[in-house]
């Protein structure tokens, strides 16, 4: 059957990886098509917004020592299973998870008896391991290592820097380039750091957490901006929430940004405005969606250890996750 190559991707996005692997044996323009990184991308896209829409991957590590290992499955919002996706040894550090692509590193090289060697992307639909070259910087100088999407340049990123030094060198690999290289970066909008969420979110580009600048709360630090991490330009940025006197949390809503923040009189949710070329907007917040809230339910989120909050696109509601 003949088409023309703008209808075979049509096909082809609709396929899942494995299929595609085989079909890249087929013909030389077949594999151009599926090679080419507009392809990837938009494979990518159609995934996330059809095929695992509202679905959370849950890594579960299950034994201990050398016989544990990691449980890799899909689930809803309700944390219901929808399938297993593979397993893995558990002697590792998973660091991120991004488009069902796992950084992690290894504890212990059994060869070399080195802490923490290479990393090492993992695709556990294909069960293929890409292994990067080694960090420029040694291991005492970076603390957190983050894996992201350039969408400019469609090519994979993963960038390491040091918690508590923001302002100095990071390094940066590149999937395309398969090298690292250092840079010195400067944090735009600069505050007083005391402390940054470990979980964060990946959208438009970024890499976004919740960190405090000192403010406390009942003797708790108390987070009060957003810290995003851009992978196109490779720096920093930091914007203050836009109520604080609310109990905020950050999710992805669609393709953007959003905050979820509830008191005993409302519940809001704000999408953060995106960045137009070089120009920061004035208003980087806009109010989404107002409700009434009660002390009830402002209660059970201050009270309770929420570990993630998502949006639930079919039935509109939102999901607080607790910690168990």
């Amino acid at each position: 059957m003949k088409l023309y190559p703008d209808l075979w991707k049509v096909v082809f996005q609709k396929l899942p990886v494995k299929t595609l692997l085989r079909l890249r044996d087929v013909c030389k323009s077949w594999r151009t098509i599926i090679d080419s990184p507009a392809f990837i991308t938009e494979h990518f896209q159609h995934f996330n917004d059809n095929s695992y829409k509202n679905r959370l991957l849950l890594v579960e590590r299950i034994g201990r020592n050398e016989r544990s290992k990691l449980v890799i499955r899909v689930v809803k919002p309700t944390f219901e299973e929808i399938a297993q996706i593979t397993t893995v040894h558990g002697d590792c550090r998973v660091w991120d998870i991004l488009n069902g692509l796992f950084l992690f590193q290894e504890y212990v090289d059994t060869i070399t008896q080195t802490q923490y060697p290479l990393l090492r992307i993992y695709n556990p639909y294909v069960t293929k391991t890409l292994i990067l070259p080694p960090c420029p910087m040694l291991d005492h100088l970076v603390n957190k290592f983050v894996l992201g999407f350039d969408p400019s340049t469609e090519d994979y990123k993963v960038i390491g820097f040091r918690i508590r030094k923001l302002s100095s060198e990071i390094v940066v690999y590149s999937c395309k380039n398969n090298c690292w290289k250092t840079k010195t970066v400067e944090m735009n909008d600069a505050i007083p750091f005391s402390g940054m969420q470990f979980q964060h979110h990946f959208c438009q580009g970024a890499a976004h957490w919740m960190m405090s600048d000192g403010a406390r709360k009942d003797g708790v630090f108390e987070y009060t901006h957003v810290l995003s991490l851009d992978f196109r330009r490779e720096e920093f940025r930091c914007v203050e929430f836009p109520e604080r006197r609310m109990i905020n949390f950050l999710f992805v809503l669609g393709q953007s940004l959003a905050v979820f923040g509830i008191s005993a009189e409302s519940s809001n949710i704000w999408i953060l405005r995106v960045d137009v070329g070089e120009r920061v907007p004035k208003k980087r917040w806009y109010l989404y969606d107002s409700k009434k809230s009660s002390l009830d339910a402002y209660n059970f989120f201050q009270q309770n250890d929420i570990g993630r909050v998502t949006y639930d696109e079919d039935s509109g509601k939102i999901f607080g996750l607790t910690l168990v």
